[in-house]
């Protein structure tokens, strides 16, 4: 099995989606021995190189790695054409940590008292190819895509968190905490209808503690 992380880091699903959430720029083509055990089989090739600058979202780690993917891949069969031997490498337990696969529709419901971070990398982790992040403005569910972090405006407070201030059209500014600011790109109704340019300044979205709740109820 090709893995797409350092094993025995990160073993189980959802990899770029975690890995965005925690910040790790370090790509790896892992290659182990499948065994009962999920992920724990001996590593038969581990290669690692940092993803560029540019990936921010699943969608563009995807691409990365599996051009990465593809080079190993040819390598690993043309050696095995010429009888080359691999040496095994046991995965050492106590380095080893599980994170269990993601659904979209259950798990991308956005907390925003999250720090401006966080939060970015939150939403991030559930941009392309998958189905988005997920709050609510005026009553109503909507899906957050492409966001960026943003400081040059005035001065905020933390009781002005989801508050629309801006609407440019193709983007809106909303507030987070007293430095910091999101800007969204995309902003789509429950039926997949992109309605950034019409949500109004003094909006806020919000998601209801019940949803944040079902996020952590059930494993996937």
């Amino acid at each position: 099995n090709f893995h797409g992380s350092r094993l025995p880091i990160d073993g189980g699903g959802g990899s770029f989606s975690w890995r965005i959430m925690k910040n790790d720029r370090i790509n790896s083509i892992t290659l182990h021995l499948v065994t009962e055990k999920i992920d724990k089989g001996p590593i038969i090739i581990s290669n690692q190189t940092l993803f560029p600058a540019y990936c921010k979202i699943p969608l563009d780690f995807k691409k990365f790695y599996d051009e990465k993917l593809i080079e190993e891949y040819s390598k690993f069969i043309k050696n095995l054409k010429k009888g080359k031997k691999f040496k095994l490498n046991y995965q050492s337990n106590y380095l080893s940590s599980y994170y269990p696969r993601l659904n979209s529709k259950k798990d991308s419901w956005i907390d925003w008292s999250m720090n401006p971070q966080e939060l970015e990398s939150f939403i991030n982790a559930f941009d392309d190819p998958y189905y988005g992040s997920q709050t609510t403005i005026n009553n109503k569910k909507v899906i957050i895509k492409k966001v960026q972090l943003h400081r040059g405006e005035n001065i905020s407070h933390d009781f002005m968190k989801g508050l629309i201030i801006r609407n440019d059209k193709k983007w809106l500014l909303v507030s987070l905490d007293e430095k910091n600011y999101i800007i969204i790109e995309q902003v789509f109704d429950n039926k997949g209808k992109l309605i950034t340019d019409k949500l109004r300044r003094g909006s806020r979205f919000y998601t209801p503690k019940k949803f944040l709740e079902n996020r952590f109820k059930k494993k996937i």
